[in-house]
């Protein structure tokens, strides 16, 4: 068997950061003060692995920089809590970085009650085969700031539902998107189908990506939990692109129920 190297350069590097955050006013979607993660990366960081956990629902920021000065990274991280319940699954995003050494990491969060955790794992080295990202600033794609404590972009389901904007354009172009979705907080039906995101004026959307199926299961949240985060895909949206989405089901659309989506473009 030949010779294939997990890591490219043979380089093993892993930096593990968490802490508890304290958010802003509960229950109003205001971001709490920085709390610091990492003084000084040991290392040039590649990769992120970040979980976000909290029995509500919540969005916490990652950044970098000197204290009084932190730069948002990853904004609207989102953690899934259902009024008081913590998920089985909570999510786990994966993020191709370019965070040099000696770098300061910090975290903020909002949320609807509670104080979010999040746990941070940076990786140096790249994968055999993977392409280069630049690992610049991320943005989001359907983020929803109005609400209590944060959240996603509401989906309309069925065989063929009108498409929903998540954003009207892009600020800077894609090269990959991170995904993830969660059952509505007030959900009265089971809803099964997968999501198809599109780029295009209203009316003309040409569909670019359709993600995994997914269930969303009436009953306790506490055991059906969202689906797994999906992601990184290499994809590419020019900057000043009109993205939307929908929920391909065989269930009729419902009001109170349908699914939260939210993305995440890198480049």
């Amino acid at each position: 068997m030949g010779d294939w190297p997990f890591w490219d350069g043979g380089r093993r590097v892993m930096e593990v950061h968490e802490v508890e955050l304290t958010p802003g006013t509960p229950n109003s979607n205001q971001k709490g003060a920085w709390t610091q993660l990492a003084a000084s990366l040991t290392a040039d960081l590649d990769w992120l692995l970040v979980t976000v956990q909290n029995s509500y629902s919540a969005m916490v920021d990652l950044g970098m920089g000197a204290a009084g000065a932190e730069v948002v990274m990853l904004p609207d991280l989102w953690a899934l809590g259902i009024s008081g319940v913590m998920p089985a699954l909570f999510p786990v995003y994966v993020f191709p970085v370019s965070w040099p050494v000696g770098t300061r990491m910090a975290a903020r969060a909002a949320a609807e009650a509670g104080n979010p955790t999040v746990s941070v794992f940076g990786v140096s080295g790249g994968f055999s085969g993977f392409p280069p990202f630049s690992g610049g600033l991320i943005q989001t794609l359907g983020a929803v700031t109005s609400a209590s404590g944060g959240g996603g972009t509401s989906l309309r389901f069925g065989s063929a539902p009108a498409w929903t904007e998540l954003i009207a354009a892009t600020s800077a172009p894609i090269r990959y998107l991170v995904m993830q979705m969660r059952r509505h907080p007030s959900q009265v039906v089971t809803v099964t189908g997968y999501p198809e995101i599109a780029v295009g004026a209203a009316g003309a959307e040409q569909l670019v990506f359709r993600g995994p199926r997914a269930k969303f299961q009436l009953g306790d949240a506490s055991i059906y939990g969202p689906p797994p985060t999906v992601g990184p895909v290499p994809l590419s949206i020019p900057s000043g692109s009109r993205v939307a989405a929908r929920l391909i089901s065989t269930t009729v659309d419902e009001t109170s129920s349908r699914p939260r989506l939210l993305l995440y473009g890198g480049r």
